[in-house]
């Protein structure tokens, strides 16, 4: 169970950004933990940094979207370089309804029946790995329940750019 505790509006080291960074590094790492050896080696081999206001040694990647009450359309991510990982988290744990991550085109069949599309429910401190390159992917309108709460996800994924470099 973790909080984020005393947030402020402040980005920066010590603020809310890099409050909910650090908490979704650490989780991201226990989570994924071989998903993230390949995100750092093409990261060293690019000959990129890790600056601090995106977890410093810490994260992932450097290659990182941090979304705040992100409803958007299905899409592919063409310019990752691995398979990416996300983690969903909210400030007021618990309180946000209707969230949830969409695979439009995936077929799922469970006892018999098959289903057109997986819609995966997010909740506070939930993480998922998968291929943006060739899985659709999307998130819905999100109902924060509550004006203070927001919803926050973090992604990682090893940018194209240093799989290029990585594959020469």
């Amino acid at each position: 169970d973790f909080k984020i505790t005393k947030p402020t509006e402040e980005l920066g080291k010590n603020g809310l950004l890099a409050s909910i960074n650090r908490i979704c590094c650490t989780l991201c790492k226990s989570i994924f933990g071989t998903i993230i050896p390949t995100m750092q080696h093409m990261e060293i081999q690019a000959s990129r940094k890790i600056t601090d206001i995106v977890g410093g040694d810490e994260a992932p990647s450097c290659s990182q979207a941090v979304s705040c009450d992100l409803c958007n359309a299905s899409h592919y991510d063409v310019a990752d370089g691995t398979v990416g990982c996300s983690i969903w988290v909210e400030l007021i744990p618990g309180m946000a309804t209707n969230w949830f991550f969409v695979l439009p085109n995936v077929l799922l069949k469970k006892d018999g029946v098959s289903y057109n599309g997986v819609a995966i429910k997010l909740f506070h401190g939930v993480g998922i790995a998968w291929d943006g390159r060739v899985i659709r992917h999307g998130t819905s309108l999100t109902n924060r329940n509550e004006k203070k709460n927001h919803c926050f996800g973090w992604f990682w994924s090893g940018d194209m750019k240093g799989a290029k470099h990585s594959m020469q």
